[in-house]
């Protein structure tokens, strides 16, 4: 199923600083016309603050703790997957 260049895409790394950028370059060198880039990328910043119960965890920003919709579980018949290994 191919889902077209118009509908929006949002390019986000899972943790690792400034990967999302150059996806969402080469999305929209391609064509591709609602590409937006996620800044604080999907699980965020660990926290570093001593005595925080969330020290050492991915808790700070990010989508996945901003209250943004998110689950693992995928439509199969939105994913693209590179036949590229």
């Amino acid at each position: 199923m191919r889902l077209g260049n118009l509908l929006p895409r949002a390019t986000f790394c899972l943790c690792v600083p400034d990967i999302h950028g150059h996806a969402f370059n080469a999305l929209a060198k391609a064509g591709f016309a609602n590409v937006y880039n996620v800044i604080d990328g999907f699980e965020g910043d660990m926290v570093a603050e001593p005595g925080s119960a969330y020290i050492g965890k991915r808790m700070k920003n990010g989508w996945k703790n901003s209250g943004a919709p998110w689950t693992y579980a995928c439509d199969p018949e939105l994913l693209w997957i590179s036949e590229d290994k």
